[in-house]
């Protein structure tokens, strides 16, 4: 297969998850024989050629992060529902590489819904894959008054990681019909460890490794620590990993806590390195928001034998059970705090019992090289049968026919 991939960011650069895994996809199908180019922005750049094995343009314009945000009326209604300067760069994408699948990753910021509907338009199989959701706001409605009712199509094949994650688009989008696959997370097995020997009544070890933002839940952490110690609950080390916005006001409140003893800043290190480290902790910290689309650090976490103790809302906690393979708590001081304390209370032979199972559960659910299949599986079905041929005549017609609406469209915002 022929395969252009369509991302707003894409690796080596990354915020969070979903470009890692879209970057796991790519190789998979790489590996596989597929032929694959990216189409993406350039927020992250790859000036070191860290990816020789990838062709990747990142020519499409991106609008959600940082100086790229969108502060102009037009300029915001194009990240979120249709920019048709993107139209075209996908359009000369698909003229010049003929890929017989379009496997589109996170569009928010590109103008998500024109891309699905241009797409569908010109009859493209395409794989919608959700890692995480369409840029929420009010621009669904104002689009439909110009481009009509707003629909993924029937060419497309939408694949996500969770029910949180599909209900919060569909709730944008107004439903979802067709075609829906669940596909969680998942760990490269050969990157595990085997458990580290523990000493009896040990000091209990936990870990937080996501990105330092109150979304993530930091501040929490910190607060049960602190809680604890003032409770004289001293048997217990966090380890904390990661970067970002949070991570001055983190070093202060662990020093103006005096939490020295009991957490520590470890710095960010890359993912291949951390899935092994896990193995060197009894539980992982995720209290992440509740509209956390999945969490790849649970099952990374879960398949070294470290417990995921997680905001129950969040989509990971989906594929996990309570009490058998996790701890799931409400987002709050009190109830994290509470799951902490079961696991600093265990004794050694129900924890090493607990941790073995997570591991065992985790390793049988979410082994990359399963779901890589069922990844390709599904493309695979996508391009079967006879379709028309996308020709460049085609695509131009198309293309005036977005170009006449977008005209309008932009009279209708700026009325």
């Amino acid at each position: 297969m022929k395969i252009l991939v369509i991302s707003n960011m894409y690796a080596p650069g990354f915020i969070g998850g979903y470009e890692l895994g879209a970057l796991d996809v790519s190789r998979y199908l790489m590996q596989k024989g597929h032929q694959v180019s990216v189409l993406t922005s350039d927020y992250f750049t790859d000036d070191e050629q860290k990816l020789r094995d990838h062709v990747v343009e990142r020519i499409l314009e991106f609008r959600g992060l940082g100086p790229q945000l969108a502060s102009h009326p037009v300029a915001d209604a194009e990240a979120t529902t249709i920019n048709w300067r993107n139209l075209r760069k996908i359009s000369s994408a698909i003229v010049r590489f003929q890929p017989d699948l379009v496997l589109a990753f996170n569009l928010a910021g590109l103008g998500p819904l024109g891309i699905v509907q241009f797409l569908n338009a010109i009859e493209m199989p395409t794989v919608l894959y959700l890692m995480d959701s369409f840029r929420d706001g009010d621009g669904l409605a104002r689009y439909e008054r110009v481009f009509g009712k707003f629909t993924v199509g029937t060419h497309t094949h939408v694949v996500t990681m969770s029910k949180t994650l599909l209900d919060r688009v569909e709730q944008y989008l107004g439903g979802i019909e067709g075609r829906v696959s669940f596909i969680p997370g998942w760990v490269d097995l050969s990157l595990t460890r085997a458990s580290e020997p523990q000493n009896i009544n040990r000091c209990r070890k936990f870990v937080f490794c996501s990105r330092l933002e109150q979304n993530k839940g930091i501040e929490l952490i910190v607060s049960v620590a602190h809680e604890l110690v003032q409770e004289g609950i001293t048997s217990f080390e966090i380890d904390l990993y990661g970067s970002g916005s949070e991570l001055s006001a983190l070093l202060r409140s662990i020093a103006f806590l005096r939490l020295d003893s009991v957490a520590k800043y470890k710095g960010q290190v890359e993912k291949e390195q951390m899935i092994g480290l896990f193995a060197g902790y009894d539980a992982l910290l995720f209290p992440t928001q509740t509209n956390e689309p999945f969490g790849f650090v649970a099952c990374e976490a879960a398949a070294n034998g470290c417990i995921p103790l997680m905001t129950s809302q969040a989509g990971a906690s989906e594929w996990f059970v309570h009490g058998v393979d996790c701890l799931k708590f409400e987002r709050n001081i009190e109830a994290i705090k509470a799951s902490v304390k079961a696991i600093i209370q265990m004794s050694d032979a129900e924890l090493e019992h607990f941790k073995q199972r997570t591991k065992l559960n985790a390793q049988r659910y979410f082994a990359m090289d399963h779901w890589m299949k069922e990844i390709e599986a599904i493309c695979r079905h996508m391009v079967t049968g006879k379709r028309p041929v996308v020709t460049e005549q085609r695509l131009k017609q198309v293309q005036a026919s977005f170009l006449a609406l977008s005209e309008l469209w932009h009279e209708e915002i700026l009325q």
